[in-house]
């Protein structure tokens, strides 16, 4: 039998986790060391953009969107405000990177 391919929208929740967990490390020593907060891996930034691009194509907010023009720049000022605030990320309270994002 062959394996189910996974779509270009799909994240794997247990992988952004751990990423976050070290870049969350990352940035507690950076600040510690009176450095400035390091960058944002690539990897958690597109897992941001493929979380934000899904919702805007997602069922219960699809009919919202149809024919909306500037849908694009809606998508990228999501991705902007969840990078923005990426370091607030909790990785003791919070287990569910996926939900974190799209609330």
């Amino acid at each position: 039998m062959s394996e189910v391919q996974p779509s270009n929208y799909y994240v794997d929740n247990q992988k952004l986790q751990q990423a976050l967990v070290e870049y969350i490390a990352q940035v507690n020593e950076a600040a510690a060391a009176g450095l400035p907060r390091p960058r944002v891996p690539e990897y958690i930034g597109a897992c941001i953009l493929k979380i934000a691009t899904k919702f805007s194509f997602s069922s219960k907010y699809h009919a919202n969107f149809i024919g909306y023009p500037f849908r694009e720049d809606m998508v990228m000022d999501g991705v902007e405000t969840c990078i923005r605030y990426v370091h607030n990320y909790d990785p003791v309270n919070f287990r569910n990177p996926l939900a974190y994002f799209t609330q």
